[in-house]
């Protein structure tokens, strides 16, 4: 993958938590507390964890408030990487 994959896959992933994670954002992750600031707490560990991770959004589907994305994440180069499925329940947001 290009450099630049990495800044567009993880700048997205930022974006997308500012305009769609609310206050009542529930995390199934234990490690991650709730809301926006966990998320980017959370996400930002990962990122500093993994300097070199690239981010492929492969697939986004959407029905009512239910929404399932599938990333392709390669933490370092050279490693085949693994598919990333996130479940977030998402509403409009007032």
């Amino acid at each position: 993958m290009l450099d630049g994959d990495r800044e567009v896959g993880v700048g997205a992933y930022r974006a997308a938590v500012d305009t769609y994670v609310g206050s009542e954002y529930h995390r199934h992750s234990p490690r991650f507390p709730d809301g926006v600031a966990g998320v980017k707490a959370g996400a930002g560990a990962y990122f500093e964890q993994f300097p070199q991770l690239t981010i492929a959004p492969k697939r986004t589907i959407a029905e009512g408030d239910l929404v399932a994305v599938h990333s392709h994440y390669v933490e370092a180069p050279g490693e085949r990487g693994r598919a990333v499925i996130d479940l977030p329940l998402v509403s409009a947001r007032n």
